[in-house]
């Protein structure tokens, strides 16, 4: 009789593991970052700061930057705050991994995380304005320098979808950032347009015009924020319905299939 109860206990106890190592393997899961799924065909585009976001447990405020993933070179795009690092952190991503560092332009909402990473990550190259257009990896290029008073530098990549378009403040005109961008791939539409407008001062009626002339140049998502304003991101919304992405710290945006092609 005890010997059956000590059985008893075995396969209760061996039942309890079971089930706590099944719920720890569920929490792992859930925790796992959204982007680490084993496709390297998919362009994962991931903003780590900016001033808004659906998870309560980031960092937000006055700023941009966003990270770059499936590409031959992870990338970080920006870094306006140091809280950027501390949202990788609760992201589950390691700054020591990101192979390049691009700086669109030298404002500080851009800058300011800049001495915190790189006394991380000693082995980043960096590329900032001014200077010519940059091939950084397959598929992945700068505009160069542009515009007058505020030199900035945009980032464009080449997929099986077409162009995407990542801009930090767009100081010199976002349609003139696209038109570059399509100058310099004549071949290619654009297929997503994301980052900092600098529309939020902006008279309505240019607003609205700039939405317009994008359309125009065939842009078919876009992904407004940073200093874009509120009134021109809901106009943006209105003009490309369910192709307007909200921005949003740490909700990636994969494009599948991005690399499942060569691209020439």
């Amino acid at each position: 009789m005890k010997k059956n109860k000590q059985q008893q206990n075995s396969v209760v106890g061996s039942l309890i593991s079971i089930v706590f190592a099944f719920i720890i393997f569920s929490i792992v899961l859930t925790n796992a970052p959204v982007w680490a799924q084993d496709n390297k065909n998919d362009l994962v585009i991931t903003t780590l700061f900016d001033s808004k976001s659906s998870n309560k447990d980031l960092k937000t405020g006055w700023g941009f930057s966003c990270l770059i993933q499936g590409t031959e070179k992870t990338i970080l795009f920006d870094i306006g705050s140091d809280d950027a690092i501390i949202n990788m952190d609760k992201l589950r991503i390691n700054p020591a991994s990101i192979d390049v560092l691009v700086i669109s332009h030298d404002h500080f909402d851009h800058t300011v995380g800049m001495p915190a990473f790189l006394k991380i990550n000693k082995k980043a190259k960096t590329i900032f304005v001014p200077c010519d257009s940059v091939k950084i990896c397959n598929n992945v290029f700068t505009t160069g320098a542009m515009g007058t008073d505020i030199k900035e530098n945009a980032l464009i990549i080449k997929t099986a979808k077409g162009l995407v378009v990542i801009t930090g403040c767009a100081h010199p005109g976002i349609v003139e950032i696209v038109q570059k961008a399509k100058q310099m791939f004549p071949k290619d539409e654009v297929y997503l347009v994301m980052g900092g407008f600098h529309l939020s001062m902006e008279r309505e009626i240019i607003v609205q015009m700039i939405v317009s002339d994008l359309k125009k140049e065939n842009v078919r998502k876009i992904a407004p924020s940073h200093c874009t304003g509120d009134y021109a991101e809901s106009v943006f919304k209105k003009a490309f319905g369910a192709d307007y992405i909200p921005g949003d710290v740490g909700k990636p945006i994969v494009i599948e299939g991005a690399f499942i092609k060569a691209i020439k």
